[in-house]
């Protein structure tokens, strides 16, 4: 008997042992498994990197990053209605725009932001073009900073006589810094963000602070005073081509105007593209960092904005950029203008990071796609699309030949027209399938997001700096071009494409040397 219970309990035993060897198979086969799906998407790190805060200042770099840059909308508008439309559009343009986001990007969780949303709604075909125009604009845009940040640093020390080589070094290593970093991963660029943030808005803090005493609430009312001739010999913004090249409405330079308040309040639809790095529930991380962003965005051209304008004694004609360095060295003295002009330069650093990033991860998600060459969306071990950064690390770099206002009226001209796409395709949705994924959870309704395409309609139609039907047809040419090199606008063909979009682009702007 005692025999019989031993064996017993030597058979329970080895089966046991066996269930738990079983167990650890079963185990290492699924992480074998998971390990091979994840080296064949090209991923090597698929933890979510990207909490709330992270994602509303990246999202926040991409629209604004600060106040810098607002003072073309004062000088071609006035005092005024520069305060009235950055009062009014935040809520008209730009709360629609963070909804229409935070609707879609839950819905269609993928890094090629809004070309799944037009995707689904027109077709693959459109879904490239929406992609292929955003990506122009967003390396457009990135070129900007370099730019600006080396204007500034020649601000803080003498390099009118730098040679145009070691200019052109400068901004290469800035350029590659900034991908470096960005290659390291989001959650570095998200905390570096963050800390520029603060840094760079501070000296706005003590710009409100210092100006209180010396507010003349008269000058919010004072009406534009400069003609089209007077802005043009004032300024070096070309108001020749687009339909209305001179238009004068009010007082206020229409085209100046609508470029820089288009510039200056748009891209809340970056948020889509970290869509897939925000963890398995991104309807708890996207809207609120959309609402911050929106947030941090509105206070942080308004309010220096008003209190700039309330203490500033300088006329229309004044108010070029880098006027706000001005304004502070009135009202407090030199140390907050030099502050300033220093906050302004690192707010590039943040502001390149973020659309750099934007933009990576959205070719990263086209090559997934299948829209773009697949050697587009292998990640780093960091999570990174590093083929993707170098891409347009060497974009940017080509781009620093050219004029501010050049990359200004492109971006604006390239982004308009995705986001033309991307409103119909939230429409199209909407209307096609209201009980689907596209669901009003955010307030947002097709009616009020449809005048929303007014601002972004007009502004295209002014970004023609050559005729509107030239760059038009070049859109079309693209477009037709892409549909004829295969049944599906894949691999190379559609890269091809893409980038003769942005020499076209570029070309077809006005000469360099103008």
């Amino acid at each position: 008997m005692e025999q019989e219970t031993a064996l017993q309990n030597e058979r329970g035993q080895e089966n046991l042992a066996n269930i738990n060897n079983m167990h650890v198979e079963e185990e290492s086969l699924s992480q074998s498994e998971s390990a091979s799906t994840s080296l064949d998407n090209g991923y090597t790190s698929v933890a979510p990197t990207l909490s709330v805060w992270p994602l509303s200042v990246l999202i926040f770099y991409v629209v604004a990053g600060g106040p810098y840059g607002v003072e073309e909308s004062v000088k071609a508008g006035g005092n005024f209605y520069a305060l009235l439309f950055y009062t009014i559009m935040p809520f008209v343009w730009s709360m629609q725009e963070s909804l229409i986001t935070a609707e879609l990007s839950c819905a269609y969780p993928d890094a090629s932001g809004g070309v799944v949303w037009v995707e689904e709604a027109f077709g693959k075909y459109a879904g490239w073009l929406n992609g292929s125009l955003s990506w122009v604009s967003g390396a457009t845009d990135n070129a900007i900073y370099p730019v600006l940040f080396l204007d500034y640093l020649a601000s803080l020390i003498n390099l009118d006589d730098l040679h145009p080589g070691a200019r052109f070094l400068l901004f290469s290593a800035f350029a590659v810094g900034m991908g470096y970093m960005t290659w390291r991963g989001l959650e570095i660029v998200g905390n570096v963000s963050i800390a520029i943030g603060i840094l760079a808005m501070s000296p706005f803090l003590f710009l409100v602070i210092f100006s209180c005493n010396k507010l003349e609430p008269s000058r919010w009312l004072e009406m534009p005073s400069l003609t089209a001739e007077e802005f043009s010999n004032s300024s070096d913004y070309d108001l020749s081509g687009g339909f209305f090249p001179s238009a004068a409405i009010g007082g206020i330079m229409v085209r100046p105007f609508a470029n820089n308040l288009f510039w200056n309040l748009n891209s809340f639809d970056s948020a889509s593209a970290f869509a897939e790095e925000v963890g398995p529930y991104p309807e708890k991380v996207i809207p609120r960092a959309l609402t911050l962003a929106w947030i941090m965005t509105v206070t942080g051209y308004l309010i220096p904005l008003l209190f700039a304008i309330g203490a500033s004694k300088g006329l229309q004609e004044d108010w070029d950029d880098g006027y706000l360095t001005v304004i502070a060295q009135q009202v407090a003295g030199s140390w907050l203008a030099k502050w300033l002009v220093f906050s302004a330069g690192i707010s590039n650093l943040a502001l390149y990071q973020a659309e750099l990033s934007s933009d990576v991860f959205q070719l990263h998600g086209m090559a997934h796609k299948g829209l773009l060459p697949s050697f587009l969306g292998v990640r780093s071990r960091h999570g990174t699309p590093t083929n993707a950064i170098i891409l347009a690390t060497i974009i940017v770099i080509i781009f620093c030949t050219a004029r501010l206002d050049q990359l200004v009226e492109m971006l604006n001209f390239n982004y308009g027209v995705s986001l033309v796409l991307e409103y119909a395709a939230f429409i199209k949705l909407r209307i096609t399938k209201p009980d689907g994924k596209v669901k009003p959870q955010y307030f947002t309704s097709a009616t009020p997001s449809t005048s929303s395409l007014t601002p972004s309609t007009f502004t295209t139609s002014q970004q023609c700096r050559d005729p509107t039907a030239s760059r038009l047809g070049r859109l079309a040419a693209s477009f037709s071009y892409c549909r004829r090199c295969s049944p599906q606008p894949l691999s190379w063909q559609s890269l091809a494409t893409l980038l003769c979009w942005w020499v076209s682009c570029l070309l077809g702007s006005a000469p360099l040397s103008s």
